[in-house]
């Protein structure tokens, strides 16, 4: 129970929302809050003390309640004060490496090599990230209600929800 560190990233709201995101790999954290943007620090271990070092800040990186995940050396998320553009950012600089419309709050997972998202419209999206794009290859509306939980992937059903009800969904065998 005793801290081993800290790092402040306050909003107006005093809340945090987002899972940070870990990568053993090369150590950076990234974390993320609506209305103070988002950041990289770098953890290492010097003896018993851990060391935080700020690699970079960007309030453009502000993905209010909605998830990140880090493919590669890219943070993908819907960002913005109304969540509606989809975003890419170097996780090493911070650098906004990518910028589409029409992404409303979205909360996704990574399999396959696609993102499979659910919008707060209740739209089940299948999409092929890039670099530089993402592209949708199929959408669906599912859900009625408000859905802010990320999709479920166990095996091969996928399990999305709203404030009313949970849907499963047998997905096909990928060849």
């Amino acid at each position: 129970g005793e801290e081993k560190w800290s790092h402040p990233h306050e909003n107006q709201f005093k809340t945090n929302c987002n899972s940070p995101i870990w990568s053993e790999k090369d150590h950076l954290l990234f974390f993320t809050t609506g209305g103070a943007g988002g950041k990289v620090v770098k953890l290492t271990q010097e003896g018993k003390e851990t060391k935080v070092e700020e690699i970079w800040a960007n309030r453009k990186a502000s993905l209010g309640h909605t998830n990140a995940i880090r493919v590669g050396d890219l943070l993908y998320g819907t960002t913005g004060d109304t969540a509606q553009i989809f975003s890419a950012f170097d996780v090493n600089t911070g650098a906004l490496v990518l910028r589409k419309r029409g992404f409303v709050k979205t909360n996704f997972i990574y399999a396959d090599g696609k993102f499979i998202m659910i919008d707060e419209d209740g739209n089940l999206i299948l999409a092929a990230p890039s670099e530089d794009n993402i592209e949708i290859l199929s959408k669906v509306k599912v859900l009625d209600k408000v859905a802010w939980t990320a999709p479920t992937l166990i095996g091969t059903r996928l399990f999305v929800r709203d404030k009313k009800r949970i849907l499963a969904f047998e997905l096909p065998q990928s060849s």
